[in-house]
């Protein structure tokens, strides 16, 4: 009989489809935390192509009773990292702190600290805590990796990738001199609202005073493309459990047919119907429990480990989730859909004729 066939089949089916769910939920977590991908304020306000607007804009913001904080963004501005071509933004902190999140370390404070987006990071194979070579066509200056963060192309309308972008403090720009940030100028605002206020008339008071260039969370294009096929491993998970079921009800029809002398023994010894359809229910309970006890720590390892690589390739925040509802789900389903496989092959069993089976001894 196929038991060990049929045995790995139900450990396959329960991973791939709790490992499924859980990259699954990761991914729903991704696309509807905003500070995930990099969006860690309310809203932006301001144009990245227009000219340099600080100088009305930051006092109005400052002034807005329903703002708690306030940073100017300015960017990119064309400079040579390590001796490669890059771009550089510059954060101004007018009221309180603003800042895109960060995976690692912290955001730049000092003229000689710089942070990079996780994916660029990567690419350059530094880390935290080392030194770069910043240029902008002046004398390079060494800078201190003080952080790997993650800014939403959005903000800077897409002018960079997710998990890429170069951040220093305004006061940074200025000691990099040269004709950087000549044509960078700062022009968007990062705005976080103060806990408790009115968020529709705070966002229509800065409409009014920031026409048409108010903008509320967007999902990166590669956070959206991901949530296009996340049905496909849905698919996989549900042939993967397609075959498991096929294999386990091959496995009892084999095991009725092929253990009918022992059935008519035990038929004869005084067992009922009921209880010869009982123990096939228990035969396919058992293959089921062997798939969950072993398949689901097995597929949740999967998923957590699969959302982290793909989290790292985004240069986004990683944080895997357990679909606790899901997978208990998963777990009743395989005990009935095992049971309700079983009722035939009980049933034939159950009918078994001793006489007929035994005549020959």
């Amino acid at each position: 009989m196929p038991v060990c066939t049929t045995l790995v089949s139900s450990v396959v089916a329960v991973a791939v489809l709790v490992g499924t769910l859980t990259f699954g939920a990761s991914l729903g977590r991704l696309a509807s935390r905003p500070v995930l991908h990099g969006w860690n304020w309310d809203v932006s306000v301001g144009n990245p192509h227009s000219d340099d607007v600080s100088a009305t804009a930051i006092p109005l913001l400052e002034h807005n009773p329903d703002v708690a904080a306030v940073s100017g963004l300015a960017g990119p501005a064309d400079v040579r990292i390590d001796g490669r071509a890059g771009g550089l933004y510059f954060i101004d902190s007018a009221k309180g702190s603003v800042a895109p999140p960060f995976l690692e370390g912290r955001e730049p404070t000092a003229p000689d600290e710089i942070a990079f987006g996780a994916r660029q990071l990567r690419d350059m194979r530094r880390s935290v805590g080392q030194q770069v070579s910043v240029s902008t066509g002046e004398r390079p200056r060494s800078m201190r990796i003080v952080g790997r963060m993650v800014l939403t192309p959005a903000v800077v309308n897409d002018q960079v990738n997710l998990g890429e972008g170069t951040l220093v403090t305004k006061a940074g720009a200025e000691a990099l001199g040269g004709n950087g940030f000549e044509n960078a100028p700062e022009n968007v605002f990062l705005v976080r609202f103060k806990p408790g206020v009115d968020r529709a008339a705070t966002l229509r008071r800065l409409q009014h005073d920031f026409p048409g260039t108010v903008l509320r969370a967007v999902r990166p294009a590669d956070v959206e493309n991901l949530r296009r096929v996340d049905h496909l491993p849905s698919l996989l998970a549900a042939l993967f459990a397609a075959v498991a079921l096929l294999t386990v009800g091959h496995m009892l029809m084999s095991s009725v047919r092929r253990r009918r002398h022992d059935v008519a023994i035990l038929r004869t010894m005084g067992f009922v119907r009921r209880q010869v359809s009982a123990a096939v229910a228990w035969q396919a309970t058992t293959v089921a429990l062997v798939g969950l006890v072993v398949g689901l720590p097995l597929g949740l390892a999967a998923g957590r480990w699969a959302w982290g690589l793909v989290a790292r390739q985004l240069g986004v925040l990683s944080q895997p989730v357990v679909p606790v509802l899901l997978v208990s789900v998963v777990v009743a389903g395989a005990l009935v859909a095992a049971n309700i496989l079983a009722s035939l092959p009980g049933l034939v069993a159950a009918r078994t004729r001793p006489a007929e089976i035994l005549r020959t001894e």
